[in-house]
C-alpha cells in the first residue's frame, strides 16, 4: 500500500533534486524515497549510538572525509 504525500520545499532544493534524478535518470519520487530511506538509516543508528559519514578508499583502507552531524 502507498500514500500520497504533498511537501512544499524550497526552489533550490528542487533544482538540485531534479539534477540528481536526471543524472541518475530516476524519478523525483526515487530521489525522496532513497534520501527518506538514508535519514531514517542515520536516525536509527544514532539510537544505537552509531554515526554517519563519508569515506574515501585509500591504500586499501577506508578513510572518513566527512562526519554528518545534526541529523
Amino acid at each position: 500500500m502507498s500514500t500520497r504525500v504533498n511537501v512544499e520545499i524550497p526552489d533550490e532544493l528542487k533544482a538540485v533534486m531534479d539534477e540528481i534524478a536526471l543524472s541518475k535518470q530516476i524519478t523525483m519520487t526515487d530521489v525522496f524515497r532513497q534520501a527518506l530511506g538514508l535519514y531514517i538509516a542515520s536516525v536509527e543508528g544514532a539510537r544505537r549510538g552509531e554515526k554517519l559519514g563519508m569515506f574515501r578508499e585509500a591504500n586499501g583502507e577506508l578513510e572518513v572525509t566527512t562526519e554528518i552531524v545534526g541529523l
